[in-house]
């Protein structure tokens, strides 16, 4: 299973049977829906609604992104289930025990920043199981990760690439942009899986919803982080990346040209498998403590 991606402009998106079929001049793709995990569409395209029925009945979403890789909208065919009796239970802890469900989140990075960059993070465990607030929660995941970031910077000092430490808003370096793309295919794998749950994207205990924020989303790959993180670095170190697969914008930093995007595309198809199984396992281990 793979993302499917569509970087020119003005492709046409349209339906024959069971297939779609991109065409743009004298190209055309066609494939089923069924072997794909999702669309991207980073260009402008003709999208007719033949096509678009087709992929929200296999229920595919249909993420649209800048050029940057930020995320301007999803459609997806069921927003949220009939079965509200998880979501009844989400609502009350975010009410009565977000702080609790937070460190869980939280708990669970500290846990995949140990087990793949060996770092001992025991004096963080101890602040985090007597935090009582939201912000010191946040703190002391903002420090285990600039640590992470710390040795990733160490483990990466012979790499063609620059990575100065983590930079977002804009990506200052390759490095940068590369992590920002993971973690952006991360967070849209994820939507679909929370949904399908039963859970609302939406109401969130370690993050804060901004807008069209689906919060949840981040707080389930909060601890994914570490694991795309050393993937990535892993990447990185074959050199499957150079610096021509980069652009740099006066604005918007460093960002994947198309054909950077197209290898890292492929990275992370080979790792989706390994995603989605973490993400479950996240979400099983949430319910098992905190909704059965």
């Amino acid at each position: 299973m793979r993302f499917f991606a569509v970087f020119s402009d003005y492709v046409n998106i349209r339906r024959e049977g069971r297939r779609l079929i991109f065409l743009k001049g004298e190209k055309k793709i066609s494939l089923l829906p069924k072997d794909i995990f999702a669309l991207l569409i980073f260009g402008k395209v003709n999208l007719s609604s033949e096509a678009l029925n087709l992929l929200l009945s296999e229920e595919k979403p249909i993420y649209f992104l800048t050029r940057f890789g930020k995320l301007k909208g999803i459609l997806f065919n069921e927003f949220l289930t009939s079965n509200y009796n998880k979501r009844l239970n989400q609502y009350k802890l975010q009410l009565t025990d977000r702080v609790e469900v937070a460190k869980f989140f939280v708990r669970k990075k500290l846990e995949g920043i140990e087990t793949f960059f060996g770092i001992d993070l025991k004096e963080y465990f101890l602040l985090l199981e007597e935090a009582q607030q939201l912000e010191t929660l946040l703190g002391i995941e903002g420090q285990a990760s600039q640590k992470m970031f710390e040795k990733l910077k160490q483990l990466l000092r012979d790499s063609p690439l620059t990575f100065e430490g983590r930079s977002y808003r804009p990506p200052k370096d390759e490095v940068n942009a590369l992590l920002s793309m993971s973690y952006t295919m991360v967070y849209l794998t994820a939507f679909p899986v929370v949904v399908s749950l039963g859970y609302d994207p939406f109401l969130s205990f370690l993050h804060t919803k901004r807008g069209t924020h689906r919060a949840f989303c981040s707080d389930v790959m909060e601890p994914l982080r570490p694991f795309i993180t050393y993937t990535l670095m892993w990447e990185i170190k074959r050199k499957t990346f150079s610096k021509r697969d980069f652009k740099r914008d006066p604005k918007r930093g460093v960002y994947l040209n198309d054909r950077g995007l197209d290898k890292f595309l492929s990275f992370y198809e080979r790792n989706l498998n390994e995603v989605l199984e973490r993400l479950k396992e996240t979400l099983v281990e949430f319910e098992s403590s905190f909704i059965s």
